[in-house]
């Protein structure tokens, strides 16, 4: 009897030595990786590698000597996240890991009091899973609508409910992309930069705002954004938007303009029809070889308008500034653009109307074609530059090219156009030395057909048990007979 309990008893003390030595090497081993960094705890074992950060971004991440914090906007903290917020909070983790420089922060709406008005974001535009980039400088607010975001070839940007309205009358497929990663790299770039590009808005003639949206595509660029009342001298900036005057300029104002421009600066120019008689405008304007020639085109093409002739749709002409640029423009009630040649001038058409376009009065009470009016193409969008000194005229021929309603119906398309156009002709920041092509988020789903089904129930809940109790029974007779 002594001999078979000193044997369990050796077995016993066994068993809880080696209990505390695997307890003793986990804890060691928890201990070890919690000392490691990050970016070798925080693995991506998703097929597409959904929540990794390219290499191209790691560099740049690695190389900032400025502190940056990403702040990820929530209600309700980290527990509170839907799929979109799951898959940012894994990416920014994964990103913050690569810099000592950059803090990951998860911010709760509910209790962080007076978290947006801090830093001048206005809060009823704000949504959820949206992130704030800040430094010491400046902040930039990404929306979670640039950081996830659906598309259609042929169409481009889309909401989710355009989407599925595309595929459920025209069966048109979409795909979902995550483009977070260049949106980061580049404003972390605007956030950190000491010398932004600056684009400057006219105001004091009756011009139309600048919309909030297109203020955050300039800072996604790259560029600072302010307004000015009045020009009582030469304007600092690299370019000065005139958004659809009500009002002529003064003839000193036309004077200071032609200085700006004399020094290689760059205008870009909205009006729309019956603003011809703006004199002083137009002296500036025809340095450049450019007049108007007004009216309102109908274009009588489908597929160059929408809905409405006088709605036109147009895809931009190949030009320095808008290389790489897969986007329409809408341009409603547009007038024509005149162009003449002049020494040391050189014009592109940007966007034109169809060969069967014609011109109606503004007071016209009937699109039907004057008789005796020609059919042609407008040049409804131009870029005219000095080659000389480099400045130049951008001059899109409708008040509506800088409208959120014409923007939207372009799927973003119009605004794409002017803040890449702002940046390129501004040597603006789009993203740091490289791009990162955004990611599509594609969810394989698991289907199993009804036979494969039949036969994993029949495993699971008959051959499986079944072969378990016989197992059992067989070997518990086994060692009653030992």
């Amino acid at each position: 009897m002594n001999k078979i309990f000193n044997q369990k008893s050796k077995i016993g003390l066994t068993v809880i030595f080696t209990a505390v030595i695997l307890l003793a090497v986990l804890v060691l081993t928890n201990f070890i990786v919690g000392l490691l960094p990050k970016s070798a705890t925080l693995l991506d074992t998703s097929e597409a590698k959904m929540y990794s950060v390219s290499a191209n971004t790691k560099k740049q991440i690695a190389a900032l000597n400025d502190d940056i914090t990403i702040y990820l906007l929530t209600a309700g903290g980290e527990a509170s996240l839907d799929d979109t917020g799951i898959h940012l909070n894994a990416f920014l983790k994964r990103l913050s890991s690569h810099s000592k420089n950059v803090t990951y922060t998860v911010v709760d709406l509910y209790t962080a009091d007076n978290f947006l008005e801090n830093r001048g974001i206005d809060s009823s535009t704000v949504t959820l899973n949206s992130i704030v980039v800040e430094s010491k400088l400046r902040n930039r607010y990404i929306d979670s609508s640039e950081l996830f975001y659906y598309y259609i070839d042929g169409i481009g940007k889309v909401s989710q409910s355009e989407a599925q309205l595309y595929q459920m009358y025209y069966g048109l497929t979409y795909s979902y992309y995550f483009g977070g990663e260049n949106l980061i790299i580049s404003s972390i770039s605007y956030v950190t930069s000491t010398d932004l590009p600056l684009a400057i808005a006219l105001t004091g003639h009756g011009e139309t705002a600048i919309s909030a949206t297109l203020k955050n595509s300039f800072t996604t660029t790259g560029m600072g954004y302010s307004e000015l009342a009045s020009l009582s001298m030469i304007p600092g900036c690299d370019m000065l938007i005139i958004n659809n005057p009500t009002s002529d300029i003064t003839a000193s104002e036309a004077s200071l303009l032609s200085q700006y421009l004399s020094k290689g600066g760059k205008i870009m120019l909205i009006t729309s029809p019956g603003t011809s008689s703006f004199v002083n405008l137009c002296s500036v304007i025809a340095e450049y070889g450019l007049g108007y020639e007004d009216g309102i085109i109908i274009d009588q093409t489908q597929g160059c308008y929408y809905q409405y002739p006088y709605y036109l749709v147009s895809t931009l002409a190949s030009h320095e500034y808008t290389s790489g640029i897969d986007a329409s423009v809408m341009l409603p009630f547009a007038h024509g653009i005149s162009i003449d040649q002049v020494q040391g001038i050189s014009t592109t058409q940007l966007l034109s109307s169809s060969a069967a376009s014609y011109i109606i009065q503004p007071t016209a009470t009937s699109t039907v074609k004057p008789e005796g009016q020609e059919e042609k193409s407008y040049a409804i969008g131009v870029i005219s530059e000095n080659e000389a000194n480099g400045s130049a005229i951008i001059w899109m021929a409708s008040e509506a090219f800088l409208d959120e309603s014409a923007n939207q119906v372009v799927s973003g398309g119009n605004f794409t156009c002017a803040s890449a156009i702002t940046a390129r002709a501004c040597d603006a920041s789009v993203g740091g030395d490289t791009y990162t092509e955004p990611l599509a988020l594609v969810t394989e789903r698991l289907t199993v057909s009804f036979g494969s089904m039949a036969i994993i129930a029949l495993l699971v809940v008959g051959i499986v048990p079944i072969g378990t109790i016989i197992f059992g029974v067989v070997y518990c007779q086994k060692r009653k007979r030992n």
